[in-house]
This record gives structure tokens, sequence and C-alpha cells, in this order.
């Protein structure tokens, strides 16, 4: 058995030089839990969550218009949950 967990932070930076949009300013946690023997040479099995609690982060705003302005926002990944199964030739 197996476990790791690891933190990421980003700091808050401008996404214009004007400084009015701010893009990052979060931290995201990720799980992975692995089932091994390594007397066996199949199956290993592990359970890998990546962004934990679900936190919504900014990595891009582009504003674009005048009088509208219109943001096109990317986000951080959501929740994900993922299996690997894996073995040895």
């Amino acid at each position: 058995l197996r476990a790791a967990i690891s933190r990421s932070t980003t700091s808050k930076a401008n996404a214009n030089l004007l400084g009015d949009v701010t893009v990052f300013d979060y931290a995201l946690t990720d799980l992975q839990l692995g089932l091994l023997d390594s007397s066996l040479r199949w199956p290993g099995i592990s359970l890998v969550i990546t962004n934990l609690f679900d936190k919504r982060g900014i990595n891009q705003d582009t504003v674009t218009g005048a009088n509208e302005p219109v943001h096109d926002v990317i986000y951080t990944r959501p929740r994900s949950l993922s299996v690997i199964v894996s073995g040895q030739f």
C-alpha cells in the first residue's frame, strides 16, 4: 500500500497592464493511493484524485470589448478521478 499527497500554491498575478484583472491566487491538493505487490508482475492499481477539494482558480482572463467588457476565462481543472492499472513485462 502506498499513498502520496501533494499541494501546489500559485500566487496572485495581474492579467493585464492596468492591473484590474487578476489571475491565479489558488492552492490545489492532489491525492494518490496505490496497491502494489512487488512479488507480482500484475496488477498494480492506483487511484488518483486531482484537485481533491474541487477549488476553482482562474488561469487566464482575457478581456475584450471597450463599452461592455467580456471576460473569456479559463479555470483550473475540476476534481477528477483516475484509476491506473499497471504491470511489468
